[in-house]
């Protein structure tokens, strides 16, 4: 069963008017919601259920906010939830199998709905523990890269976008085909040529015309990087413009000040290297656990400052623990399924 940790990244793609449609979603795709979130929640969830959810979710507006809804309602539910997922609950979209202790949906329903009362526009997801498969969130996404994958993706003539790894997005098309990029979680490349575009992140939103930027989003906190035009981050707290070689960051209370950055290093992710200089051992061991599967778990504490530098290139990162303790004289161990202990 997935746990149900809080503080994901918060789903920032439908704006405060369009959760004001929330009211004319259809009770039918309401259910529908709930059935995909306790389906993927009891576990056993596959890539072909992931497919069929994206399908689902990209039927209209409604039906993903409909699963945002759910996702949220599920969270905040918190052991009534649990209850449901220990009862077996399973939905029953795409034929999945009757749970061995069938709950009804009437008390489903209810659960989500106490929930959800009160907290319109708010979304939440659940993350899995050191993230070592997708959220729920993640598994709605419209497109997304596995551990160690790297896409990139023409959404239009003029707007590309290049995944890093463990990327999730979702896409929504205006009337007028102009894209908006929501950035579930992990980083991203996007180039507009031209055209205006929007990349929404957590608590913040990112427009360009003729730029291109790299914008990660861990958890709550966001960087964004403008690697050549400029770029306008708008957020409840502050407005901010990004020149070229820039980088702000912002989280839940606000945007940070303008910085100038290291774009090669910043960006060396897309020549297949990660590039360290001065960092952190904690921080070093933190990023190289997005692109490698298995974890590498720093157990001693007295460690986690010393200092790094260091060039691992993306494709042979598993012998990475065991470097990283050669050249610090740290205790290595490793274990089944690419866990490697530092002491």
């Amino acid at each position: 069963m997935m746990d149900d940790a809080r503080n994901g990244c918060l789903r920032p793609g439908e704006d405060t008017n369009d959760m004001n449609e929330t009211a004319v979603i259809p009770d039918q795709i309401r259910t529908e919601a709930l059935d995909w979130v306790l389906r993927l929640a009891v576990g056993g969830a596959t890539t072909a259920d992931a497919d069929r959810l994206a399908r689902w979710r990209a039927q209209s507006r409604a039906h993903r906010i409909a699963f945002a809804e759910a996702n949220f309602a599920w969270e905040m539910s918190g052991p009534a939830a649990a209850g449901l997922a220990a009862g077996g609950a399973a939905g029953a979209i795409g034929g999945a199998a009757a749970a061995p202790r069938r709950i009804s949906r009437r008390a489903a329903l209810a659960i989500g709905a106490s929930a959800a009362a009160g907290v319109a526009g708010m979304v939440g997801a659940i993350d899995p523990p050191f993230g070592l498969w997708p959220s729920l969130t993640e598994l709605g996404a419209d497109h997304r890269t596995a551990t160690g994958e790297r896409r990139q993706l023409d959404l239009t003539e003029r707007v590309r976008v290049e995944l890093n790894t463990r990327t999730s997005i979702a896409v929504h098309l205006a009337a007028d085909r102009t894209p908006t990029i929501e950035l579930i979680s992990g980083e991203a490349v996007v180039e507009t040529r031209g055209e205006p575009l929007m990349v929404a992140a957590a608590s913040g939103r990112v427009t360009a015309i003729g730029a291109q930027l790299d914008v990660r989003c861990d958890r709550q906190a966001v960087a964004v990087a403008c690697l050549s035009g400029a770029v306008r981050v708008e957020h409840a707290r502050g407005v901010v413009s990004v020149a070229a070689g820039q980088v702000v960051r912002y989280d839940g209370t606000g945007p940070s000040d303008v910085v100038s950055g290291d774009m090669e290093r910043l960006t060396a992710w897309r020549r297949g290297l990660l590039e360290f200089r001065d960092d952190p051992l904690a921080s070093v061991i933190e990023e190289i656990n997005r692109y490698r599967p298995g974890r590498v778990i720093l157990v001693n504490n007295a460690l986690a400052d010393l200092s790094v530098v260091a060039t691992f290139h993306i494709d042979r990162l598993a012998d990475a623990g065991e470097r990283l303790a050669h050249a610090l004289g740290a205790s290595v161990r490793r274990l089944p399924g690419g866990v490697v202990i530092l002491s």
